[in-house]
């Protein structure tokens, strides 16, 4: 396989041994068109990039999203079609209005596809895979909107658009890794970098096993018929649910879950307790300790250390750090923590608090810290 690139990092043309696979791009970069040996496929996006319409030929293929951006449903020549999804957004299943399974798909943890089984057609043109990722059949990679993933080599196919991913590992300057080699509890959707996970619902569907599917199904409003099932089925098979139902309202749902079930909630790891006791997602999370820590962070004292070197605005900064305190936070202790890391380059030290679940204060400032208080998270 052989690539052609224009203006440095937008990829122009594939060959195979067997094809010639030609892309055009919109002015923001999304790939419009794609060209196998003369067959033209059209791509269409909302104002989020969100693929929501797919033309090739005769077929024509609409895509449903929620209010998070997750594909739920699609349209195939004016047949219904619905996502069933793991916890990682894998999608693992496709149904019809009936409950019936038309198509699924099986992945290693990489995305590379290991098994798909029924409907030949519905399960080849449907490009939604792996992560929610756009799966090119021809190559077998994946379109990640800012350039191209292929899971056999778990690299991309260039450079991130950024010089530092704002981890301290080595992978920190290697721009090609996707996700930081840790797909599992990462994601990367626009092929730029990795966020972390909701593993929450995972761990619970765990635990809590069909129990929890039928809680879920029936505050959801479900207490009978296909979706019934669906729901209660999805959502205790490795903590998966059907994709239209995840997001916000499935937390608070976890959320009441937990609260009314004490047995399940003492078995949850500290870092499921920590997403659910900030009420919310990770960017909701990042918002709160923003508003409180912002100011600190931010100090006349930190600015004059070179604190705004690390990033190009104060919550660009405070993102990363707040990525590189989630990375770590699994293995934090009650009390105080300690992380050194280097951003673009420059050593930089963040401290946080750490209580039953809840961060309680957050600083970071350049330079490594000459004495640690409490624990340092390597």
């Amino acid at each position: 396989m052989s690539f052609e690139w224009e203006n440095g990092r937008i990829l122009k043309k594939i060959n195979t041994s067997d094809s010639s696979i030609q892309m055009s791009y919109d002015s923001n970069g999304m790939r419009t068109q794609k060209t196998v040996d003369g067959v033209k496929t059209n791509y269409y996006y909302d104002s989020n990039k969100n693929l929501i319409a797919l033309v090739k030929g005769n077929d024509t293929l609409l895509f449903y999203y929620d209010s998070d951006g997750s594909a739920t449903s699609f349209s195939y020549n004016g047949t219904m079609y619905f996502y069933v999804k793991n916890l990682q957004g894998d999608v693992i299943r496709i149904i019809d209005l009936a409950g019936t399974e038309v198509a699924s798909y099986v992945y290693d943890s990489w995305g590379n596809i290991k098994d798909t089984k029924g409907d030949t057609t519905v399960r080849e043109l449907n490009p939604i895979r792996y992560r929610g990722y756009v799966y090119d059949t021809e190559t077998s990679l994946y379109y990640l909107q800012s350039r191209y993933y292929d899971p056999f080599t778990g690299r991309f196919l260039n450079a991130d658009i950024y010089c530092d991913t704002g981890t301290d590992t080595t992978l920190s300057t290697n721009m090609f890794a996707y996700c930081e080699n840790n797909p599992i509890i990462h994601v990367d959707k626009t092929g730029k970098f990795g966020t972390p996970l909701q593993w929450a619902m995972a761990a619970i569907g765990g635990i809590a096993g069909w129990f929890l599917g039928d809680y879920v199904a029936k505050k959801l409003g479900y207490k009978s018929g296909w979706k019934y099932w669906a729901i209660r089925a999805g959502v205790t098979i490795g903590g998966a649910v059907i994709g239209w139902f995840a997001g916000t309202a499935m937390l608070k749902i976890i959320t009441k879950f937990l609260l009314s079930h004490p047995s399940v909630m003492r078995r949850m790891p500290r870092i499921v307790l920590w997403f659910l006791g900030m009420g919310g997602s990770s960017g909701q999370i990042a918002n709160q300790l923003f508003a409180k820590y912002a100011r600190h962070i931010f100090s006349k004292k930190h600015i004059k250390g070179g604190i705004m070197k690390l990033g190009t605005s104060q919550r660009s900064i405070f993102n990363k750090v707040f990525r590189i305190m989630s990375s770590k936070i699994v293995k934090a202790q009650n009390g105080s923590n300690e992380i050194h890391t280097i951003i673009r380059g420059i050593k930089v030290t963040i401290r946080f608090y750490f209580k039953d679940g809840k961060v309680l204060s957050l600083d970071a400032f350049v330079g490594w810290a000459k004495s640690v208080v409490g624990k340092l998270l390597k």
